[in-house]
């Protein structure tokens, strides 16, 4: 059974996938499924998830107003490519905002805490990469 417990070791322990070489399809409906937050809930979806990074797919739903991801920090690098836009990200710590459209990828250092917000009158989405840990 797919769950959040397997976070870190999705579809394989990364030390076994490695040590195996093998290749592995994860089809949409195989795919590590999990709500993130608990204010501003927004669906994630995980491609992969093990010791080295974490990859997937975020949603940002359109709602009354704006509708914005919890305040969230990695303890690795993060790269989001902004498939379905445009996304504004505010760092509240810098005040700083920035709007990326479709086609961007916004780098986001170690550390640094965010938001993401949905300004638009459609569901937005994001292709996420984090690495080394969540």
């Amino acid at each position: 059974m797919i769950s959040v417990d397997m976070l870190g070791s999705f579809p394989v322990d990364g030390r076994l996938g490695r040590e195996r070489k093998e290749l592995y399809r994860i089809s949409r409906e195989e795919m590590l499924y999990t709500i993130h937050g608990n204010q501003h809930p927004i669906p994630l979806t995980f491609f992969i998830s093990n010791d080295f990074c974490h990859m997937g797919e975020l949603t940002i739903p359109v709602g009354e107003g704006s509708r914005a991801s919890e305040a969230d920090v990695h303890k690795g690098d993060a790269v989001i490519y902004v498939e379905i836009g445009p996304i504004t990200f505010f760092l509240p710590d810098t005040s700083e905002v920035l709007v990326a459209e479709e086609g961007d990828a916004v780098f986001l250092p170690a550390g640094t805490e965010y938001h993401c917000i949905n300004y638009t009158k459609h569901n937005v989405k994001g292709i996420f990469m984090i690495a080394p840990d969540l």
